[in-house]
């Protein structure tokens, strides 16, 4: 599996967590706004409010259009004795929006026992018939937790999305897988070879399947064998063997010019295949660039 699609098995389905639980929290919240009603009245200029328990409580105006409902209103609130309720104003007020409609604390005040109310709303205009005073308990902590959970599902949803959107462009721009056709023709030369050595190998030449050895690589004609740079196939795991026979897909060598005269170079190997029970694996960690075939089969492809 490549790096990319190894990504996307992590963060996909973390993508669909952070939706679900994004969903669960945003309905865990508008239940405990729901919940946090008291009592719900129209804007008037006097009526009584029952209350069925006293303690704190946040005085709220709902409306479609809060910036004009709210200007002018002067709000206070009277018990059965005649005392008058203290409403402070809400120093950090809190809105909660729906599609149509908005709620926002205005004042805040502590109930001293339940009971009527008579509520006076100074400024109160009649014909804002949808408008309305909405009591409720304080949110507090819950709004808290609720607020800090959406960020945090929030930024996970986000990092996952982003991590997806990387990963898809990274395997899109990704190269193609190279071919052992492709690697065949790129090469100068095809031949089966005899490791000789293990630290500094050297590679003799048995047969020749294609093409033919540059002359300017080291060892080139000679008995002791190839000199290779095997540095690239060891890094994906290839191990020179003393005596083991192997497939060397020979780099080309740049031809002489003017400015780099001819002279013996170390041959660059594109592919080093150990022969093992007569066959060949291209690419042996690649799953999909992974090829396995005979000796026969490999003479036949190179003899195209």
């Amino acid at each position: 599996m490549t790096p990319a699609g190894s990504w996307l098995l992590v963060s996909l389905p973390v993508a669909l967590v952070a939706i679900g639980l994004l969903v669960r929290v945003a309905l865990s919240l508008v239940r405990a706004t729901r919940a946090a009603v008291v009592v719900r009245v129209p804007v008037r200029a006097e009526q009584r409010v029952t209350f069925e328990r006293g303690g704190a409580l946040s005085l709220n105006l709902e409306a479609s259009d809060l910036a004009r409902a709210r200007v002018g209103l002067r709000f206070s609130l009277t018990a059965a004795d005649g005392s008058e309720v203290l409403l402070r104003p809400a120093v950090a007020p809190i809105t909660v929006s729906s599609f149509m409609r908005a709620r926002m604390e205005l004042m805040r005040l502590t109930l001293p026992s339940p009971g009527a109310y008579v509520l006076r709303v100074d400024g109160a205009d009649p014909r804002d018939g949808n408008d309305a005073i909405v009591f409720t308990r304080p949110l507090g902590a819950s709004l808290v937790r609720h607020v800090v959970a959406l960020i945090a599902v929030g930024a996970l949803l986000v990092g996952s999305l982003v991590v997806s959107g990387l990963a898809l462009l990274g395997g899109s721009r990704a190269a193609a897988p190279r071919t052992l056709e492709a690697t065949i023709a790129e090469a100068a030369a095809v031949v089966r070879a005899r490791t000789v050595g293990s630290g500094a190998p050297r590679f003799q030449v048995l047969e020749t399947l294609a093409g033919a050895v540059p002359a300017h690589v080291a060892g080139a004609g000679r008995a002791e064998g190839l000199v290779l740079d095997t540095r690239a196939a060891e890094a994906s795991g290839y191990r020179a063997m003393d005596g083991q026979e192997v497939i060397v897909l020979l780099a080309p060598v740049p031809p002489a010019t003017a400015d780099a005269p001819a002279s013996v170079r170390v041959g660059e190997p594109l592919a080093l295949l150990p022969i093992v029970d007569g066959r060949v694996v291209f690419l042996p960690n690649d799953p999909v660039g992974r090829r396995s075939l005979t000796l026969e089969e490999l003479r036949r492809l190179s003899a195209r």
